[in-house]
This record gives structure tokens, sequence and C-alpha cells, in this order.
């Protein structure tokens, strides 16, 4: 069972073949987004792998099999190019944490590179063009840009503490833009974390909507602290601190010792800027006796310091707070 394809495919794709071989890539969605999958491609044109899955030969006319996906090295064994048996990789296939998945490749200019999902049984367009897919190819024991952002993400969080939010823009924009294009069931938490650290800083400039939306993309992706900081944002940019208290109230039992400690400080400042002093104090003694980290009590006493510095709605009452919160 083979496909007419185009010149232009073949003259785009002869020359790089030998070079993807072995290699693996990265960025498929259904997974996180630095995992390394290796790829070998088919022969050109053959669509045995269409057949293999019971796939009809006019679902899909301007796609043909690209490579099969599995984990361990190359197999070995004649070109990809050459006379090539695709469903000699099922064995691969099964091994694929997703399970019996493949790239596929289309036979119309600018040939994006998608991914066949054996689940809902169609094809989700994962680069644009080859030519993306080619930047998201790397060798197996290479680090991609998702493994690198770690790193990058500490020096923000530093940035951060010393409130050198202009700084950690700048280094997060370049971060994120980096990254290319993410497939949108795509998982991963330091993604998720650039997104959430970029929410603070936009916030901590001014720039609220921008904010709030960084907010949200880390919330898609699965950050529960961002919903946290998107609490703190409904109540002291937004001016809508009744919504923030009752948003908290569902996310509280959801949240591990580290996003409920968070969640306390923001929700005191919230009852704060109703007036509502008891209650603010009342979430910061509950706070107190529950945390045994001196780190975050010392960060809570700090922001309780510029909330006084601010002149904020209730910042005598702050000012009280300070003498028994206390690490």
């Amino acid at each position: 069972m083979s496909r007419t394809v185009p010149p232009g495919l073949v003259a785009l794709l002869e020359p790089i073949a030998a070079a993807l071989e072995g290699k693996s890539c990265y960025g498929l969605p259904y997974r996180d987004l630095g995992a390394k999958v290796r790829f070998e491609l088919v022969s050109l044109g053959d669509c045995a792998l269409f057949a293999a899955h019971r796939i009809p030969p006019g679902d899909h006319p301007d796609w043909v099999p690209f490579a099969t996906l599995g984990e361990g090295p190359p197999r070995g064994g004649p070109s990809p190019w050459g006379e090539v048996d695709p469903c000699s990789a099922r064995t691969d296939l099964d091994r694929s944490s997703s399970g019996p998945e493949f790239l596929v490749i289309s036979t119309v200019s600018p040939y994006p590179v998608g991914l066949w999902v054996h689940a809902n049984g169609s094809i989700y367009p994962v680069w644009e063009t080859f030519e993306l897919f080619v930047a998201r190819v790397v060798d197996a024991d290479a680090q991609t840009p998702f493994e690198e952002l770690e790193r990058t993400l500490d020096k923000v969080t530093r940035k951060l503490q010393a409130d050198a939010h202009d700084d950690a823009i700048a280094i997060l924009q370049h971060a994120i833009d980096g990254l290319g294009t993410i497939p949108s069931e795509g998982r991963n938490d330091q993604l998720a974390r650039a997104h959430r650290l970029y929410g603070r800083a936009l916030q901590g400039v001014g720039r609220v909507s921008d904010a709030r939306e960084a907010y949200h993309r880390a919330i898609a992706i699965g950050d529960a602290y961002a919903e946290v900081h998107l609490i703190d944002l409904m109540a002291s940019e937004l001016g809508e601190p009744a919504a923030a208290i009752e948003h908290a109230s569902l996310l509280r039992d959801t949240l591990d010792n580290v996003g409920r400690d968070l969640l306390s400080r923001y929700v005191a400042a919230a009852y704060l800027g109703l007036g509502e002093v008891a209650k603010a104090e009342a979430e910061l003694r509950e706070l107190l006796a529950r945390s045994s980290d001196k780190d975050t009590i010392r960060g809570v006493r700090r922001a309780l310091e510029h909330y006084v510095e601010d002149d904020k709605p209730g910042a005598d009452a702050v000012t009280a707070f300070l003498a028994w919160f206390k690490s």
C-alpha cells in the first residue's frame, strides 16, 4: 500500500534523512513536553502503517506515515529510505508509553509533521512545517530546552525575591520564546512554573491583564500555585476581595502545605481589604500555628511589613499583627 509523494517533499527529505537516523524528538502532545522519544523513519510514501491500524485510505488523503515512535536504541538495519516494512516497528510502538502512535507528514507544502493518535483515531498537527520538526530533533543524550528551563527559573525566582521584576520579565520572555510552539495537550512542570513566575513578574510591574493571562496559562498546564497567585491578583489588583475569598474556599482543600500557607497570606489581605480585621487575624494565626517552615513565616512577615509601608487598608491592624507574627 503506497501513495504518490510530490517531488518537493522528496527533495526536502532525502538530503537530511541519514542525519535523522537514531535521533529523538521532543515536544509531542499527551506527554511531558521535555520527554525525548526515539523515532525511526519509514519509507516515504509507504502507507502500510495506515493499513496496520485499519485507517481507511481516504481518511487522510494529504498525509503519509513518516516515522515510528519507540524507546531504547535504534534497531539498525537498512536505511529507512530503502525497502523497509514499517509494520516491523510495531514492537517498538507497543513499548511506547503512549501506545501505538506514529508520526505522519503532509504531502502539501510547507509539509507539516503530525502525530497519529490511536486513542481518537485522528491526526494531531504538531509542527506547522518540516523545519520546525527538525528543530525539535536531538541526540538521545542531549538536553532539551525544557530541561534547561529549570536552571533559568531558579535564576528568575532569585530576581523576584529581589523585586527585580523587569529583569525577570526579560529572562522569561526569552526563555518561553525559545521553546517554540507548545501543543495545547502538552504537559511540563517547568513550563507551568515559568508561566506562573511570569505572572508574578508582570503583576509586580502593574501589568494586571497580562499577569492574569499568564496565571491562566499556568493553571491550564496544571500549576495549582498559579491559582493561588490569581487569588492575590483578584484581591489586590482587580478590586475583587470577596470573590477572591470565595474562590479560595473552593481551592484550599486541594493544596499542599506550601499552597495553603500562601493562600492564607492572600486571604488575610483580602479580609483586610474588606475591613474584616478579625478574620484576617484568624487566618494569620492559623497559618502561624500550622506552618513549621521558618522561611515561609519570614516571607509572610516581610509581606506584612511591605503592607504597612504601602499604607494599605488595615495597615494599623497589620502593625499590631507584627508584634506576634514571628518565626
